[in-house]
Formats: structure tokens, sequence, C-alpha cells
């Protein structure tokens, strides 16, 4: 079994039929015998086992597999040709039975290339009787069952292999199995197994995970969530393996040129980033020079760019080794267990449903047990990568924003189920709030301090900035700023040269009125990160603060320069001239910031408000349109078209945006503030009221709430209940001008 892995056994080059219809696949009709040579492929992959422990990414290796051989580089397989089962359909009677009749309907022939892949369990009880094991295995505890419980036994597969090799067939064989000694084996099953498999050649090409009595590692870490053995396989196979040891690229990937490539980066990762031993196996060297994968220039070119969109997030934390242990006849254990690996793979980290739900329900009922001390591992390792992908997105500068906009630029061939899955995973992360990525964190480093107290150690820099941060998100109406400059001054004991907490600390004494201390910071930022935008972006604001015009247009130029290309930075510009009244300049700005990227939001809405403000209300509606065509969520749009068809007198249209803005915006107590607005300028008071006491009830600490409330009873002279609402407001924020300056309002009144 994997450690934090896995075993996989492939049938190689891969691209796999949706499980439901793989496990019904009947006999095909009989192969033309006439035909030019084709690629068929076998294919496993099983992480949700009923009876011993799941895997994480046994059936998502599987995929990763299938997807390559559907791909220009592993041949453009038909689906046809593939067979593929996963999961709780990967049962023996589903390969034996229905697989074989599949593959004898086929006919292969000379010259054909047949691929064997399997991922999930194995384990032995000799060197004869050597077993991949099915989802419907059950031992229970001794490994003399396997030979009447679900498995696919090799011995006779290998005999099955040998007919094809005979015939011609070109026969690879690609197994990612490799288990530790909790299986009823032991570990001298799992040293018979891979070195039965090595040994009892059959005439295939054999690819192996890992050596005997080693583990198949497999982590979140790896590709969007992979086996070690299998991600750099297929990314060798994908054209990344030509150019191995520096030599030039023939678009041709050898067996020879695989094989250096997967040992080059294999057993150094392993060792590297798990402190574990991984030395995958190959076989024949006679077949050294043959073809396994054809290069596609375009096809590699893509996958390069979504690999560089994958888990950027890599802990040099390794999750605690699956320890010997009994297998609790208590299936629940289990099943939750499949359901905590579930939320792991849909990075559903925390919640209703979600991994850390599952592990806690499991830490509960279950202390203690190897199951529950994996899942303990498994999470911290997933909080510290989630955390790690995080700081990498505000290092890009990137937001869910900037991750929606990658998603549209995909063509059709890009949009592979782990291009959108990374993508997925990228967005969640963008959305988190940072103060929430902190406390992750801080679990993790709770989870991992007694067994690795120096690596817990140093997350506590990157926890405190996390917190720090979450002062600019919605916590800011939570965290006193000394709180923040707490936070932020504890990670820069931690790291002084770490250029995302210097930016915040430059980031929090401009929002303490504190330009000078600003400035400072900012350049410390820029000396630690000269090429990063953002700390620029900081430099000039702090000298907008301080009304030295020329120096703030120099920082904003300065971060154009650094990335010409990059939209935000022209309405980073656009919008600092519009703070000067420079209306003009702004909107040349924004719309330079739409010729470079016509889905920026934040520059069509922004010229929306512009035009609203200069009555221009169908240029300001034809904006902001295109804002929410961009994005549907996106809020400020949908109140500045309400406003811009309220001003227009077409009030009908301004409540039917409302009503989207309410299904589509998360935020819903922000919603009801500008629809409270919306009936308020519309003098229905009591309709404004209405949606103000909603925002309230969602969100008590919503200041804006209070304010309105109070100042809608103010304007109708109910003067102590104006006195009311305005002392919420100031119990929720006790600094605020706005509720400070209308209470006073009130009190002039009542005298």
């Amino acid at each position: 079994m994997r450690k934090s892995a896995f075993i996989l056994s492939l049938f190689t080059l891969f691209f796999c039929m949706h499980v439901h219809k793989s496990a019904a696949q009947a006999v095909t009709a009989p192969a033309d015998t006439g035909r030019a040579p084709q690629t068929f492929a076998m294919i496993m992959g099983i992480s949700t086992y009923k009876y011993i422990r799941p895997l994480a990414y046994a059936d998502k290796d599987a995929e990763l597999f299938r997807d390559f051989l559907k791909s220009p580089a592993g041949g453009k397989v038909k689906d046809d040709n593939i067979y593929c089962l996963l999961n709780e359909q990967a049962m023996a009677a589903n390969f034996w039975v229905k697989g074989m009749a599949w593959l004898r309907g086929k006919n292969l022939k000379k010259g054909d290339k047949l691929f064997f892949y399997l991922a999930g369990h194995g384990d032995a009880i000799n060197q004869d009787e050597f077993f991949f094991l099915t989802y419907d295995c059950n031992p229970a505890g001794d490994k003399n069952n396997y030979i009447v419980t679900g498995n696919v036994q090799l011995y006779t597969l290998k005999s099955r292999i040998g007919e094809f090799s005979r015939k011609g067939v070109e026969v690879y064989f690609i197994m990612d199995a490799c288990r530790t000694n909790e299986l009823p084996g032991g570990s001298e099953g799992q040293q018979q197994l891979n070195a039965a498999i090595s040994e009892k050649k059959a005439g295939e090409i054999i690819m192996l995970a890992t050596g005997a009595g080693q583990e198949s590692l497999e982590d979140a870490s790896i590709g969007n969530g992979h086996g070690l053995f299998t991600y750099y396989l297929v990314d060798g196979l994908n054209g990344m393996a030509d150019t191995v040891g520096g030599s030039a690229p023939d678009n041709r990937v050898t067996l020879a040129e695989i094989q250096k490539y997967v040992d080059m980066n294999v057993p150094a990762i392993a060792e590297e980033r798990f402190k574990r031993k991984q030395d995958p196996f190959f076989c024949c060297t006679e077949n050294s020079e043959k073809i396994v994968a054809l290069v596609d220039t375009a096809y590699l070119n893509k996958w390069k760019r979504a690999r560089a969109l994958r888990n950027g997030g890599a802990t040099s934390y390794s999750p605690r080794g699956r320890g010997v242990g009994n297998y609790p006849d208590d299936t629940t254990l289990i099943h939750t267990y499949n359901l905590f690996n579930a939320a792991v793979k849909e990075s559903r980290l925390t919640g209703t449903n979600s991994a850390e739900f599952y592990y806690n329900q499991m830490a509960g009922k279950y202390p203690g047990t190897s199951y529950t001390l994996d899942a303990k591992a498994t999470l911290a390792v997933e909080f510290i990568n989630f955390a790690q992908a995080k700081i990498n997105l505000y290092l890009e500068c990137r937001d869910a924003s900037s991750v929606q906009k990658i998603r549209a630029q995909l063509d059709e061939t890009e949009k592979t189920d782990e291009t959108t899955s990374s993508l997925d995973r990228l967005e969640k992360v963008a959305q988190q709030e940072f103060s929430d990525v902190g406390s992750m964190l801080e679990k993790a480093i709770g989870f991992i301090a007694e067994d690795d107290p120096s690596f817990a150690r140093s997350l506590q820099g990157r926890m405190y900035f996390f917190k720090a941060r979450g002062y600019f998100g919605k916590n800011r109406r939570l965290m006193d700023i000394g709180k923040a400059f707490q936070y932020a001054y504890a990670a820069l004991a931690s790291d002084r040269n770490a250029a995302y907490t210097l930016n915040t600390l430059a980031s929090l004494h401009f929002d303490n009125n504190n330009s000078d201390s600003a400035i400072y910071y900012a350049k410390k930022a820029i000396g630690s990160a000269p090429q990063w935008r953002y700390p620029y972006v900081t430099l000039a604001y702090a000298y907008k603060g301080l009304g030295k015009v020329d120096s703030a247009l120099k920082y904003y130029r300065r971060a154009i320069q650094l990335d010409p290309g990059n939209a935000d930075a022209y309405v980073d510009l656009g919008h600092y001239f519009y703070s000067l009244s420079r209306a003009d300049s702004a909107i040349a700005n924004y719309q330079r910031a739409l010729q470079l990227d016509p889905t920026n939001v934040y520059a069509s809405n922004n010229i929306g408000w512009l035009n609203y403000e200069r009555k221009n209300y169908d240029e300001a509606v034809r904006y902001f349109r295109q804002s929410i065509a961009a994005d549907p969520k996106f809020i400020s749009a949908y109140n500045g078209i309400g406003k811009a068809f309220m001003a227009g007198n077409h009030a009908d249209s301004a409540r039917t945006y409302f009503s989207r803005a309410f299904v589509n915006y998360q935020d819903k107590s922000i919603v009801d503030i500008y629809i409270g607005n919306f009936y308020k300028e519309a003098k229905m008071y009591d309709s404004a009221k209405s949606y103000y006491r909603s925002a309230i009830r969602l969100d008590p600490t919503y200041e804006e709430g209070w304010n309105n409330m109070g100042r809608i009873s103010y304007d109708n002279h109910q003067l102590d209940s104006a006195n009311y609402f305005y002392k919420k407001a100031l119990a929720v924020n006790p600094g605020s001008a706005f509720s400070l300056i209308n209470l006073g309002l009130v009190f002039k009144e009542l005298k």
C-alpha cells in the first residue's frame, strides 16, 4: 500500500472511461484484421476500498494516465480501446469476466500495443501467489484468504501477458503499487510482491513504482494530488523526458529516457521532501531504445502551463507512516476515512462535511487508530499546502478573478479533469480569507508540534502573517489594528526578509495614518523582492497619503513597468487619477486595462461609476453590464447598475438587478444594504428598513446596517430610534466617525 502512499498498477499511456461505462462494457464486435496497429489499455485505480485501508489518490492517478492516453502525446487512443475500472467498479469479476471478454473482442495482433495499469493495494502469500487487491477484497486479517476473495492474481495475468507477447503484441505492465506491512502479507509479502513481478517476466516491458520492500508515496503536493511515481511517469511521457540529461529533443520518448527521467525525480523528491526511499524499477535493458511516446510540441506546452497551475505548496513535513494496526470489525471507521479522503481530493478542508469534520469524527470515536493518525497527518499537510498556495498567489498578484480569467482562456483541449481540478483548488485558495488560512495553519502546527517541533516552529511566522493580513479582509470589523500589528511584528521576528510580511506592515502603517513608516516598510519589501508589484503600489499609496503626487505617480508607473501586460496595474493608476479628480486620465487608464483584459471587472466597473457621476446613465449601464458579464458575483457593479437605472427612472430594471445580486452574491448582508438603499432613495422607507433589519440579522457586527437604520430613523424624525441605532453602531465600532457625528446631530435635535 502507498504511504501517504498508495499502490498504483497501471496499464500505460492512459485514458479511462467513466466507471459506470467501463463496468458495463460488453464484448465488442470483432476487430478488423486488416487494420493498422492500435493501442489498447486496461486500467484499474482504487482509492475507496471497502474492507481494507483506503488510499487517497490511486483513482486520480488512473484518471491521469487515462487522460494522457487520450491526448496527442498518448496517441489519441479512442475511448473504445480503453477499459477502465475505478473504485467500487474495480471488482475482480469486472476485470476477469467483462474485461477479458472486452480484450478478446479486440482481437489484438502483431504490432499492437497493450498497456496494463494498476493503482491500488497489492500483497503476496509467496512468490507464486501475488495479487493486486480489488475493491471487493476482504482478507479478514489472513493472507491465505486472498485466494478466495477479490483480487487480480498476477501470476495468472502474467500468463495472459505471455500469450499476447508471443503473438507479437507489445505489452507494458505498469504498477504503482507498494504497501506497508499492515496488510496480512506483512513485510515479507511486501518484499515478495515486487520481486515476483520483476522476476517472472512474460515478454512485457515492466515499470514499477518501487523496489522490493519500499513504499510508493502519494501526497497532495504532488501535482494536484497524485502518486509520486505516476505523476513523474506521465510528466515524462508528455515530453519532459525528451530532453533528459541535456540531450537534444527528437520528439520521441524512449524507454531509456523515461526511466532516466523518473529515476532523476522520484528518488530525489522522496528523500528530500518525504525522508523516504523510493526507487522505481524498469525492465528490461534490451528494450531501452524502444519508443514509448511521441512528443506533440503544442500539447507539451499546454501541459507545462497546466503544470504551473498545480499545487505550488510543497511541504517538507511528511505524513506519519501508516503503522501496524489491526483492521476494525466496524466498517464505520473505513467509511469515515473514505469520506475524509474524498473531501481532501475536493479541497473541502474546513466546514460541514469537510476533511476536518470527518477527522474530528474519527478522533472522537476512534482515537489512536492508524487511520485516525494518518488522517491527522494528512490534514496537517493539506492545511500547510493550502497556506503555501495562498502565499504563492499573493506573491503572484493573483486573486479569484485572475483565476477565473485563466479558466476562461483555456481552449477545449486544455480543459482536462486535472486542469479543472487545479483551477478549482486555486479558486478556493484565492477566495479563502487570510485570517481563515491563519487558523488552518495554526491547527496544522498543533497537529505536528509533538512529532516535529522544529518544523512546527518554522511555520509560525507564516501563521502570524496570515492573521495580520486578515485585518484587511472581512475580519477588519472584528480585529483591532493593534492586534494586527502584534501579529505582523511576530511574523517579522520569524523572518525579517519576508517581503509579504514587510508589505503587510507597510499597509498597516498606511491604514494607521503613518505614511512615513509605511514608506519605510514598503521600501524594505521592495529591497527583498524588487520584481514584486504590490510593494510599489503600497509605496504609491503612502506618498499619496503625504500629498506627494509626483512620487506617487512614479511608483504607480514603476509597478506598470514591472509588468506592462498586467491590467490591474493600470486600474491602480486609474484609481489614483480618480482620487485626484482627473477623471479623463482615470478613464484612459481603465480603458488601457480593458484593452489588455476585456474581462477586467474593476476597469469596466470604475468606468461605469465615473459615467454615473457624470450622469451618463446609459454609458454607465453599459459598463456595469460588462462587469457583471465578466463576473456575475461582482457586487459593486450590481449596486452601480441599480443606481444608474434608478437615476434614469427605470425602477423596475433597478429592482431586477438588485434581485440578481441577492441570488449571485454570497454575503447577503451587503446586498440587503444595497437593496435597502434602493428603497430609501425611492422613499419607500418601510421596505428600506426591512432590508436593513435583514442585514443586521445576518451580521449583527455589520456597522453599516445599524448606521443606515439610524439615518432613516433620523430623516423621519424618529430621534429615539435614531439614538438607539447609532449607539448600536458605536458598540460594533467605537471609533466610527460617522456614528459619532450623527449621534451628535441626534442629541442636538433632542435638545
